[in-house]
């Protein structure tokens, strides 16, 4: 890799980490063996559609993200929880996930303590 190339590859990493926060680049393939380099997208799910054959899209961010059968799905993901979503961009820069997890929830103890 020449220098040049390099040093607009990480301009373009730069520019994305500001532009888009919650992106986070890192080092992957999808099991259809498109994509070089993933993806990493946190935060609410804001919409999902699931259908039968496991295949649809989930928005967070307000970006939208597909989902195919290769695409490794933690239990649980459902409109308003908080997910972590790793994902290619497809050459005609569709957003494809690879995995979705799901955030557990924090454990809230009441205050102060209940006593019996």
């Amino acid at each position: 890799m020449n220098i040049t190339r390099l040093v607009w590859t990480l301009a373009l990493v730069l520019l994305l980490g500001a532009v888009f926060p919650g992106l986070v680049p890192i080092q992957g393939a999808h099991a259809s063996g498109v994509g070089v380099e993933s993806m990493e997208l946190e935060g609410v799910v804001e919409d999902l559609h699931l259908g039968p054959d496991g295949t649809g899209w989930v928005v967070i961010g307000g970006r939208t993200i597909l989902i195919d059968k290769n695409t490794d799905l933690d239990e649980g993901l459902a409109v308003g929880v908080e997910a972590d979503v790793d994902f290619v961009v497809l050459p005609d820069g569709t957003l494809l996930a690879t995995q979705i997890e799901v955030d557990a929830p924090d454990t809230v103890l009441p205050f102060p303590p209940e006593t019996p």
